[in-house]
């Protein structure tokens, strides 16, 4: 059975009077089309709502049973209306988050996670952590609404981004190594040949081309011996002493035990964070979230 919201309204307004003209004066119609709604929808109903004697009518025993029915699917109805708005205008909703490690060493993931969750409190927020090639490609796939990469998406893709964060990369190693004595710079003599600790270089081999450039660049060869995927387990290698590694400058807010830093000045190569959106994105809130992110952060 289907009802009509309106009819259902005018229902409601007359069982509050218990007297057509007042409510018809409350709905702003005349009384002959309000009495016709109630006759049509009693006879959908297959019963009678009112008992009408003279000048006033007053509800039957089904009527006051389907009156607590009817006040319930409206009150449903505001109920979904009004989600209804909030979706539109982009307050409310669930969206799906991608984001690299560095975008939490960086600030970025937590200051823009801030500021969202301040202007759309009641959305939901989902967050995975992924490499960057993984993340595109969920965007593409919509199991992702907005990333955070190391990797911008070629121009000719249907993602775009936004640079968030550019920093250097610092050499990171265990406390007392001898090329990190002076953290303001390492010393590249001591940099020759000695065993480092890189991402794969199957999965990112133009990372792996511009660490072995760069390196070469400043004055030393590294012996990439340790290929560590999760940024985290690098991090506990290098402090553990097996090898050193690139950090992003961020990293020394960190202060991870046993791990040190210094800088290289003048390194070829930086460390980049990018919010990554689908060109084409129809959602209010993702739309909402991401313009957010244009301004300063």
């Amino acid at each position: 059975m289907h009802f009509d919201l309106r009819q259902l309204r005018y229902f409601v307004t007359v069982a509050r009077y218990e007297h057509v003209g007042r409510a018809a004066e409350e709905l702003n119609i005349s009384q002959s089309p309000l009495s016709r709604q109630i006759q049509q929808l009693e006879g959908q109903l297959g019963f009678d709502l009112f008992v009408r004697e003279r000048q006033r009518i007053y509800l039957t025993t089904g009527g006051r049973t389907f009156l607590t029915e009817a006040e319930g699917l409206l009150e449903h109805a505001r109920t979904v209306e009004s989600r209804a708005e909030a979706l539109a205008a982009g307050q409310t909703g669930s969206v799906r988050i991608g984001f690299v490690e560095g975008a939490v060493y960086s600030g970025d993931l937590p200051q823009l996670t801030r500021i969202w969750r301040e202007a759309a409190p009641d959305a939901k927020f989902e967050y995975e952590l992924s490499r960057s090639r993984r993340q595109l490609e969920r965007l593409q796939s919509r199991k992702l609404d907005l990333c955070l990469t190391y990797t911008a998406p070629r121009e000719q893709d249907d993602l775009r981004s936004l640079l968030l964060t550019r920093e250097p990369f610092l050499l990171a190693g265990a406390d007392g190594t001898p090329a990190l004595a002076d953290h303001s710079r390492a010393d590249p003599e001591l940099l020759d040949g000695a065993v480092f600790i890189a991402p794969p270089a199957e999965s990112n081999p133009r990372f792996r081309a511009a660490l072995l450039g760069a390196a070469k660049a400043y004055g030393f060869v590294p012996e990439v011996r340790y290929e560590v995927a999760e940024e985290a387990r690098l991090f506990a290698m290098a402090a553990a002493g097996a090898g050193l590694t690139l950090a992003q400058a961020s990293m020394r807010n960190v202060k991870l035990p046993g791990l040190t830093f210094a800088d290289l000045p003048g390194f070829g190569i930086s460390v980049s964070v990018h919010l990554v959106w689908r060109r084409d994105e129809g959602c209010p809130l993702v739309s909402r979230l991401r313009d957010m992110a244009t301004g300063p952060l």
